[in-house]
C-alpha cells in the first residue's frame, strides 16, 4: 500500500500522490501520520486543481482600471460622470465574478462623483457671476 507523507493520503497507486502531487513512498506505516494531516505549508497544488486560498489567478477587473483612469482624467475635462458610471458597473462585476479591483472601482467611484461636484460648483460660480454682472450693469446703465 502507497502512503503520501505530505498529506497524508493512503492507497496510492504509482509514484506520484493523486491528491497533493507530491512522490510517495512504497510503504510506511498508517501510525506515523495523524488523522488530521496537514499539506507541507509550501506545497504547491497539482496541475488542474484549484487551491482556494491563491489569488494569484485571479485577473483585475478591467472595468475598474477603466473607471480609475477616466475619473483621474474626467476630473480635467468635466467627465467625471463617466468613471463614476463605470466604478458602479465594475463594482457590480466584481461582485458577481470574484475577479480583483474593488479598491480601484471605489477610486474611480469617489474621484468621479468629486470630480462632478467640482464641476457642479464652478458651473454655479459661474452662473453666479453672470447674475451679479448683469445687475451692476443693468444698474449701471439707468445712473
Amino acid at each position: 500500500m502507497a502512503f503520501c507523507s505530505t498529506c497524508g493520503t493512503q492507497g496510492n497507486a504509482g509514484t506520484f500522490c493523486t491528491n497533493c502531487g507530491s512522490a510517495i513512498a512504497d510503504s510506511a506505516p498508517a501510525a506515523t501520520m495523524s488523522a488530521t494531516a496537514q499539506p507541507a505549508p509550501n506545497s504547491f497544488a497539482p496541475a488542474g486543481t484549484s487551491n482556494l486560498n491563491s489569488n494569484q489567478n485571479q485577473k483585475t477587473n478591467s472595468f475598474a482600471i477603466v473607471a480609475l483612469v477616466v475619473s483621474l482624467a474626467g476630473s480635467l475635462f468635466f467627465l467625471g460622470w463617466v468613471g463614476a458610471i463605470f466604478g458602479h458597473i465594475s463594482l457590480s462585476q466584481i461582485k458577481r465574478t470574484g475577479e480583483k479591483g474593488r479598491g480601484m472601482a471605489i477610486a474611480g467611484l469617489v474621484i468621479g462623483y468629486a470630480a462632478l461636484a467640482g464641476a457642479a460648483v464652478i458651473l454655479g460660480l459661474v452662473a453666479l457671476g453672470t447674475a451679479v454682472n448683469t445687475s451692476f450693469n443693468n444698474v449701471a446703465s439707468s445712473l
